[in-house]
């Protein structure tokens, strides 16, 4: 940080990248009160040079440290306008900020539904309805809905999310939500059917969660 504030200047948007470096480190370390007013000072620097991308990124830092302790609604909400405002935020920071809205909205089934459809929509905008990533965005919605109890959706959304992913990797994790799914239900040999489909799929996947998935047969 101090190389880079000696070359670039304090104030310069060369000297923000170390400077949250920094600030991620602290709060590692524990020094939570040091970070969040390493990350305070930056975002100050950031809005005197007035670039609404820069700024953007400074709150989004801030508002990404203090979600942990949940006082980052007002930054969060401030990210929010500055995406409806600005089509460069929006697009460098839409799903992130549907990140933040799913932290903050933890417990709450009104707030965590909003959140996990904002993300399938952002992600839709981001890289298509045909990428495995929007099949990741989508799953996660399904398995709101199985921990939910809403089962008839569950399975409809799931299986948006596997048709999406079929033929890839990501289809494995589709189908263990699946597997959850029909576990909830009490469908145990539907549940136990998926397994094995996940098991052929994820065959020579080296980090395949195959302790996880064995526990979840005994179950």
């Amino acid at each position: 940080l101090r190389i880079a504030e000696a070359a670039f200047g304090a104030h310069a948007q060369e000297s923000a990248y170390p400077r949250r470096t920094l600030a991620s480190e602290l709060a590692a370390a524990g020094d939570w009160h040091a970070a969040d007013a390493l990350l305070d000072e930056d975002l100050s620097r950031t809005e005197a040079r007035g670039d609404v991308r820069e700024v953007a990124g400074a709150v989004y830092a801030l508002a990404n440290h203090r979600v942990r302790e949940g006082n980052a609604e007002p930054l969060v909400a401030r990210l929010r306008e500055s995406t409806k405002a600005d089509a460069r935020v929006r697009r460098d920071f839409e799903l992130l900020l549907t990140h933040l809205e799913s932290a903050l909205g933890a417990g709450d089934p009104v707030r965590e539904e909003a959140a996990a459809k904002a993300t399938v929509d952002a992600m839709r905008r981001a890289v298509g309805p045909r990428h495995p990533d929007y099949a990741i965005a989508v799953l996660q919605l399904g398995a709101f809905y199985t921990r939910t109890e809403r089962f008839e959706e569950a399975a409809r959304t799931l299986a948006i999310a596997r048709e999406v992913a079929a033929g890839s990797e990501t289809e494995g994790w589709v189908l263990r939500a699946l597997a959850d799914l029909e576990e909830a239900r009490g469908r145990h040999a539907d549940a136990l059917a998926y397994l094995d489909a996940v098991e052929r799929i994820w065959k020579h996947k080296y980090d395949a969660p195959r302790a996880e998935l064995e526990a979840q047969r005994e179950r």
